[in-house]
C-alpha cells in the first residue's frame, strides 16, 4: 500500500466507525414493560397491518412463571377489556406476545385477521369474492423469534424494532404515490391569448407527492 493512500484510508475507517458508533446510539436493550408498551403501540397506530395476541390466547398455552413475575401484563389485559374482549389476558405467570404484521385489507378471511375482533374490512364488498376467501392460503407464513433463549435481551428489542420499520413501510407504500390536479381545474384556469395571437395557455399540475 502506497503511504499517499493511507491517511484517505485513515479517514474513511474513522468516517465509517463514527457512522456506526452514532447508529448505536439510536437503540437500547427495552426491559419488558417498555417492549409491552412498543407492541400496543403498533397493533393501535397501525390496525390494518397487525394484530397482537398471546400465545395463550390464541392457542391456549399455559403461562410460564410465578405470580409477581409480570405484573405489566396488566397493561395489556386492560388495552383488551377495553377493546371489547372478553378474554383474560392476565394472570399468574407470563404472557407470551405475539405480533402478527400481515395486510387485511388484501386477505380479510385469512383466519389470523380475524383474532382481530376490532377489524373490519373496508374493501370486503369491491373484490372477487374466490381471491377473498382463498387468497391468504397462497402467502407464507414467516415465523420470527426473539426469544429462543428466555435469558438473551437483545432479541426481542431488535424484532421490536424490526417490526417497528416493516409497518412504517408498510403503512407508506399504501399511500397515495402522487397527486394530480384535476382536468377541471386546468381547464379553468386556461388563460384567453393575448392581443398577438399567442396562446399564452398555462397548465399547472402538482408535483409528485411521493413518499
Amino acid at each position: 500500500m502506497t503511504p499517499l493512500l493511507l491517511p484517505a484510508l485513515y479517514l474513511l475507517t474513522t468516517a465509517v466507525l463514527a457512522d456506526a458508533t452514532q447508529r448505536e446510539d439510536q437503540y437500547e436493550i427495552l426491559p419488558s414493560p417498555d417492549l409491552l408498551n412498543r407492541l400496543l403501540y403498533l397493533s393501535t397506530t397501525y390496525p390494518n397491518f397487525c394484530t397482537l395476541t398471546t400465545t395463550q390466547e390464541w392457542f391456549g398455552l399455559p403461562r410460564a412463571g410465578k405470580v409477581d413475575d409480570c405484573p405489566f401484563d396488566e397493561i395489556y389485559a386492560a388495552a383488551k377489556r377495553e377493546g371489547g374482549s372478553t378474554t383474560n389476558a392476565s394472570g399468574k405467570g407470563c404472557n407470551n406476545y405475539v405480533l402478527i404484521i400481515q395486510d387485511k385489507e388484501a386477505y380479510p378471511n385469512d383466519p389470523d385477521v380475524l383474532l382481530d375482533i376490532n377489524f373490519s374490512s373496508s374493501s370486503s364488498e369491491q373484490q372477487p369474492q374466490d381471491l377473498e376467501s382463498n387468497g391468504w392460503k397462497f402467502v407464507p407464513d414467516v415465523f420470527l423469534s426473539g426469544s429462543v433463549h428466555g435469558n438473551e435481551r437483545v432479541g426481542p428489542t431488535s424484532l421490536v424494532e424490526m417490526s417497528e420499520l416493516l409497518l412504517e413501510s408498510a403503512a407508506c407504500e399504501s399511500l397515495p404515490r402522487m397527486k394530480f390536479q384535476p382536468i377541471d381545474y386546468i381547464t379553468n384556469n386556461k388563460t384567453k391569448n393575448d392581443i398577438s395571437g399567442q396562446d399564452t395557455t398555462t397548465a399547472t399540475t402538482t408535483p409528485n407527492n411521493e413518499i
